[in-house]
């Protein structure tokens, strides 16, 4: 029997000098790939791992995971991929499931980290077998299991999906030809370890010989644009790419050095997007983890040609049944429920032979043919191909008291609320601390709020700024800052710039990044801490959102309390409210109202929504062991009052371009986004973090009464102030306008306009009528100051229209 694994070895002793993996400087041939994976099978053999087991494979995206899966597929075993970043609880779960003799871990402190003491595991970044050791291989027959991954079904239940050789290796290869990989091509790794589409990415190159490309830096592949500029600088040729960043990719310019010959994503829904200046195609792929990665595929084309929504047709021998609740075939377009088979079917769940029994089933209809059972709806288009409608009686339905006990997506946020097991907060700290530090450190100093942020601090302290910054080195990292405060409009005096301190690192990551010492040092230095940082984007699943934002916090809170206690300042959001309004009538959401309260709302909000929740309650989880910390909820800061400088990519920036290219507004009722501006913002943080006494409250940046406006109260100023005329259109007409034109300032975020989350309305619909903030708290701590509320005066608005849309108005003197 022919399987990836035989397919691999086949290159490994036909091929041996070609380079098989590139990790930064790190190059690794298909020989001395297939010599490091023999180590580690000896081991595994040696810990009593052969067929039958299944190993879990804690893994990050490095050569470590590639050797991994190889040697326990030598070993005769399948392997379970687990991300090392995933919740303790969820991977003390899987590995349970498991039953295996041993674990495998990439990296040794993804072992500290996740593996509880007793467990025997098996480093692969230490092998402890002889360079040269022999090894006599179990390799594994057609029906052996290849890979077992781990999903949640809407209930929130983790089942293991187990993968056979056969399927493997038959869809591998049908991908490679259909999309002509060969020797020379050259592939990215782009999905995290523990997803089916990674093992895609790692095995389609492998079995023929060609290279794969690991990008050193996790965050690349979760921004456009340094996406886009790793695969140009690494030639890559075929690219999975999260579905999240494919409009803002192709619609980027395209560098001369782009080799991209097949850009691959993966969704069952996919809105059109602008094609024109891209040189290769863009492939769309449906499928869920029981059918081995993929099920149909569609070739997009350009939104020009108003391209029917499609996830096309089925591929490598799969066959898509639509049945009704008979289980019989329904006729012409009429929806009914998608079931699969083919050569790509699971052998079934991992433990589970009733949920098997249930979802794979053999009706009357597919004569003797072995059917996957979906739970998803679609229909047949006129021209063979199909149209993916949503999951079945998945819609959430709104009541008081909404049935969200069982949820999947409440199960996720809760599993990711915990503390690093090597946290240990001691509850005490001097308070000069906090009125008089010597020494701050603060994220996200490149971004709007961040760098006003960093002057403020500079201005009220005489501290040191140890900034933390996403880049190559410190020489990069600071002309990186610099150029930020050029662009704000910021000028610091030569001592103030003295005393900013570059760190080049990356927040998310095991001592954010840098080396131990360092980061050991640095902890006994600092007095205070401010998190600005955060990935925020309206349009990205949670998953996307996690790492910076959640696993971000996570490593924050071990560095808080690492050496000495540090207060911790956390910049959040007043979007953790979401539309509670909904749920629990209230208008007015107090700063120390219990955000349980808005769980219902925030996990069918966006990523971004969800994540901020969770942040806020790792916070409050390190608050209960001791840590001090102030919250600051944030509204939208639009622009710095006397500058006008402004984020250019807020989506209130392409809302006000889209009204005055329309000359319309959308009538959404009292819908308030916390307008604000960004000096205000800064100061009242930094006044009101130089008080002990704020030490344990939260504090809401809104605006009180009037002065919180609302969208039609922010253009009924422009109206007055400027001579624009806009006629207010129903929420659907006014969309129309633009929801097609694919260079529409919001098209990017279509999603939050268009899909319907709840009641049949968007997530921008949803957020009318919304709270009231409360603001006591800032209001308290800010008596005696002279930092008050901004009004949005004529002034102000002209300064932000200048920065923002290029429109010129006198301001006065």
């Amino acid at each position: 029997m022919c399987s990836v694994l035989h397919q691999f070895i086949h290159q490994a002793i036909n091929h041996p000098d070609n380079t098989a993996i590139i990790y930064g400087n790190r190059q690794i041939t298909y020989h001395q790939l297939d010599r490091l994976s023999d180590r580690l099978c000896w081991q595994l053999q040696q810990a009593g791992i052969g067929p039958g087991h299944n190993v879990p494979l804690l893994a990050q995206l490095t050569p470590e995971f590639i050797i991994g899966l190889l040697g326990i597929s030598k070993s005769g075993a399948g392997y379970i991929p687990l991300d090392s970043h995933s919740s303790p609880k969820r991977l003390a779960y899987i590995i349970g499931q498991s039953g295996s003799p041993a674990i495998v871990c990439c990296h040794k402190e993804g072992a500290m980290r996740a593996v509880s003491p007793g467990q025997r595991v098996v480093l692969v970044d230490q092998p402890t077998a002889s360079p040269t050791v022999s090894v006599t291989y179990n390799l594994p027959g057609a029906h052996h299991v290849a890979y077992v991954i781990f999903s949640s079904d809407r209930t929130g239940s983790a089942h293991g999906v187990m993968i056979s050789h056969a399927a493997l290796h038959h869809m591998i290869n049908w991908h490679n030809q259909h999309f002509d990989l060969d020797n020379l091509s050259r592939g990215a790794l782009c999905n995290p370890p523990d997803v089916d589409v990674a093992q895609s990415e790692v095995w389609s190159p492998l079995v023929c010989g060609a290279t794969l490309v690991l990008p050193q830096n996790n965050t690349v592949c979760l921004q456009a644009s340094a996406l886009h500029h790793f695969l140009a600088d690494h030639a890559i040729t075929h690219a999975f790419v999260p579905g999240a960043l494919v409009a803002q990719m192709v619609s980027l310019p395209q560098p001369v050095n782009l080799a991209l010959r097949y850009m691959f994503t993966v969704g069952a829904r996919w809105k059109p997007v602008n094609l024109k200046h891209v040189n290769f195609q863009l492939i769309n792929y449906y499928g869920p983890p029981e059918t081995t990665h993929f099920t149909t595929c569609n070739p997009l084309v350009c939104a020009s040609k108003n391209p029917l929504e499609s996830i096309g047709l089925p591929i490598a021998g799969a066959e898509i049944y639509i049945l009704n609740d008979q289980l019989q075939p329904v006729s012409d377009d009429t929806p009914g429920e998608i079931f699969i088979a083919g050569p790509g079917l699971a052998i079934g769940y991992l433990n589970n032979n009733g949920l098997t029994n249930e979802k794979f089933i053999m009706p009357a209809c597919a004569k003797g043919k072995r059917l996957y059972r979906s739970g998803e709806r679609a229909r047949w288009l006129a021209d063979g191909r199909v149209q993916y409608l949503g999951h079945i009686n998945t819609q959430l339905m709104l009541a008081p008291h909404p049935p969200v006990a069982d949820s999947r997506l409440l199960r996720t946020l809760k599993d990711d609320i915990y503390l690093a097991r090597d946290i240990a907060i001691k509850p005490w700290f001097d308070e000069y601390q906090i009125r008089a530090p010597h020494a701050i450190f603060l994220t996200g100093a490149t971004g709007f709020v961040g760098s006003h942020l960093l002057a403020d601090l500079l201005h009220s302290t005489q501290a040191h700024i140890y900034c933390l910054v996403r880049s190559q080195n410190a020489v990069h990292g600071r002309k990186k800052l610099h150029d930020q405060l050029a662009q704000n409009f910021i000028s610091l005096s030569d001592e103030s710039l003295a005393r900013i301190h570059v760190l080049a690192g990356d927040l998310a990551e095991p001592c954010f990044g840098l080396p131990w010492d360092v980061w050991q040092r640095i902890s006994g230095h600092i007095d205070i801490l401010y998190h600005c940082a955060g990935a925020v984007n309206l349009a990205q699943p949670y998953s996307a959102m996690k790492r910076d934002n959640v696993l971000g916090l996570r490593e924050l809170l071990r560095f808080a309390a690492n050496v000495r206690t540090k207060p911790l300042i956390l910049l959040s959001s007043l979007s953790v409210y979401s539309w509670d309004y909904l749920h629990t009538g209230k208008r007015v959401m107090r700063e120390e109202d219990n955000i349980d309260d808005n769980l219902p709302a925030v996990i069918s909000d966006s990523g971004y929504v969800r994540s901020k929740w969770v942040m806020e309650k790792m916070a409050d989880l390190a608050a209960a062991q001791g840590l001090p910390l102030m919250t600051f909820r944030l509204g939208y800061a639009i622009c710095h009052s006397q500058t006008g400088a402004s984020a250019w990519d807020q989506w209130w920036a392409g809302l006000v371009k889209t009204c005055i290219d329309t000359g319309s507004t959308p009538q959404l009722q009292d819908l308030r986004e916390g307008l604000t501006t960004v000096d205000y913002v800064t100061h009242a943080i930094s006044h009101i973090s130089r008080n002990p006494q704020a030490v344990g409250h939260k504090f809401n940046l809104v605006h009180e009464g009037q002065n919180n406006l609302t969208l039609s109260a922010f253009f009924q100023l422009l109206e007055h102030y400027f001579g624009f005329h806009f006629l207010p259109l129903p929420f659907r007409e006014w969309l129309a306008q633009w929801d097609r034109n694919t260079s529409a300032p919001l098209y990017p975020l279509l999603g939050w306009f268009k899909d319907q989350l709840a009641e049949g309305l968007s997530a921008v619909q949803l957020y009318q009528g919304g709270f009231l903030g409360d603001c006591n708290n800032v209001k308290h701590f800010l008596q005696g100051s002279d930092i008050h509320e901004p009004v949005f005066s004529r002034d102000l608005l002209a300064r932000y229209l200048c920065n923002t849309i290029g429109h010129q108005a006198q301001v006065t003197p």
